[in-house]
């Protein structure tokens, strides 16, 4: 996991009221909103290809963290309008079974989209300290794994704190206590 359990438990909350909130709006909001489709849509476009070609960048190694912090302030804020947008769209629709299959699956994904962009702005990321493998078990494994693929020994010899395993094969060292 890479969140604490109360951190996500409030993202899911904050999200649920932020839904609840751009939802009601959207629902009882007179205007119709049809003409906001397009740019939405276009907006939409706009950030999938820039959060891609950060992705791309990134792994070029340039530092894309205040961007990609930007661009979650500007989606969250997007698929807030997303919702507005669907559910005034929605009370306009005839009420079919499909047309409430669309409805429920665009707010599912308006949801998801909330959810996961307010977890990337204000959730906090789970501690590794208990996950970390021990160095010990790190030098038995290493050990094990020396002692079972070489076919001569393993010879071991202690110099300045520091454990030494050596085997024939020169490519086989593995230090310690480093």
């Amino acid at each position: 996991a890479l969140y604490e359990l109360g951190s996500v438990f409030q993202a899911f909350m904050l999200s649920a009221g932020v839904v609840l909130v751009t939802g009601f709006v959207g629902a009882v909001l007179p205007a119709d909103l049809s003409a906001w489709g397009a740019p939405l849509f276009g907006l939409l476009l706009g950030a999938i290809v820039i959060q891609f070609g950060g992705i791309f960048l990134a792994a070029l190694g340039v530092d894309m963290e205040l961007t990609f912090t930007v661009l979650d302030w500007a989606v969250l804020i997007l698929f807030c309008a997303i919702m507005v947008y669907d559910l005034n769209m929605a009370r306009r629709l005839d009420r079919t079974f499909n047309n409430a299959i669309d409805v429920a699956v665009n707010v599912f994904l308006n949801f998801a989209n909330i959810f996961i962009r307010i977890l990337a702005l204000m959730g906090q990321a789970k501690s590794d300290v208990d996950e970390r493998i021990k160095p010990e078990a790190v030098q038995a494994l290493v050990n094990h794994f020396l002692a079972k693929s070489c076919h001569n020994t393993v010879t071991s010899r202690r110099s300045k704190d520091r454990r030494v395993f050596i085997s024939s094969s020169p490519r086989l060292v593995a230090t310690s206590g480093l």
